[in-house]
């Protein structure tokens, strides 16, 4: 008996047969029989997202100007078509959260904190970057605005700057946008009112600025002191450049005497996987201290279930100098 039943398990039909069969007459009585069990166990690993192709998507689909570096930047050649197409019948630019699913490995969540710390843009339902010299010409129009109409920093009535920026061909939609990256603001144009009021964040600008000042100059490394001159002559009248504004945007380089060079060394240039970022800044430099490395941490992609301080554990060895720990705490590459 037992032998035949064996053979009975061991010649039943695989479950998607049975399933195809189901609407033969007879079927609902003989129901789904077991074919073989199976004695393992499955488990659900939670994978890191992976955020490159949005930033190949996001590049390729930029509100206001074409920057120069969105050429060249890998994309399919149907999905180049669709956005061309999109553009010739006058369309919104960008992609839906459910397109950008579609191609990027990440959950909702991680796809819309990503689409947030990269300042992307959203306007109705589509999702999009704004084009580097858009938003450049439009921070200086703003600031000068703001200027000229004696209107607080911490305090805009954003009805009217949303309206005098208009005038000057920024849609309200860019503008909006605009004050939000570098302050507060609503998240869409129908949050503002005749009462609305926005903010611009002090360091946020200057750091524009900054970087501005970096990237038109032929430069690569600035003497501390003639670097200052210039961004205090870019910024906004009212606002005033400090030191620690520069956090994670430049490395200091002793020079000699009192004399200190800065180089521009970006946090968002930096590859954001750990592995990869930690080789960059341990071939700039063999040792780090703790309070200079933690300002190129920021943007990292942190596998789930991690904290920075496990990757810092992983890759990096700490230690004081000979033992001391009234000394800054140093950061060394770990050799695999």
């Amino acid at each position: 008996r037992e032998e035949r039943e064996e053979r009975e398990v061991g010649s039943t039909p695989g479950p998607m047969t049975q399933m195809k069969e189901a609407d033969q007459p007879g079927a609902a009585e003989r129901g789904v029989n077991v074919c073989t069990i199976l004695n393992e166990n499955w488990e659900m690993e939670q994978i890191a997202p992976e955020f490159k192709r949005l930033d190949e998507m996001l590049s390729r689909s930029a509100f206001g100007d074409t920057d120069d570096d969105v050429h060249g930047m890998e994309i399919e050649e149907e999905e180049e078509e669709k956005l061309n197409s999109r553009r010739r019948r006058g369309g919104a630019v960008g992609y839906t959260l459910e397109e950008l699913l579609s191609k990027v490995q990440a959950s909702e969540s991680e796809l819309l904190d990503a689409l947030h710390e990269r300042n992307a843009l959203q306007i109705g339902d589509r999702w999009m970057s704004m084009s580097k010299s858009y938003l450049s010409s439009l921070v200086d129009v703003l600031v000068s605005k703001v200027s000229e109409n004696k209107w607080d920093y911490n305090d805009l009535p954003l009805a009217r700057v949303l309206s005098c920026m208009e005038k000057e061909d920024f849609e309200k939609e860019g503008t909006l946008h605009c004050i939000r990256v570098f302050g507060s603001a609503p998240m869409f144009l129908g949050g503002v009112n005749d009462s609305s009021k926005g903010s611009l964040d002090e360091t946020k600008v200057c750091r524009h600025y900054a970087k501005q000042v970096f990237e038109t100059s032929a430069n690569t490394r600035w003497k501390e002191t003639t670097f200052y001159e210039q961004w205090n002559a870019a910024v906004p009248v009212g606002m005033e450049p400090s030191t620690d504004m520069l956090d994670g945007l430049v490395l200091k380089e002793a020079v000699g005497g009192n004399e200190t060079e800065l180089i521009y060394y970006p946090v968002d240039g930096l590859p954001r996987d750990p592995t990869a970022r930690f080789d960059l800044l341990f071939r700039e430099r063999t040792a780090w201290q703790a309070n200079q490395i933690k300002h190129f941490f920021s943007g990292m992609t942190i596998p789930p279930g991690k904290q920075v301080d496990a990757i810092l554990d992983d890759l990096l060895h700490s230690f004081h100098k000979n033992g001391d720990t009234s000394l800054p705490l140093m950061y060394v590459k770990k050799n695999f």
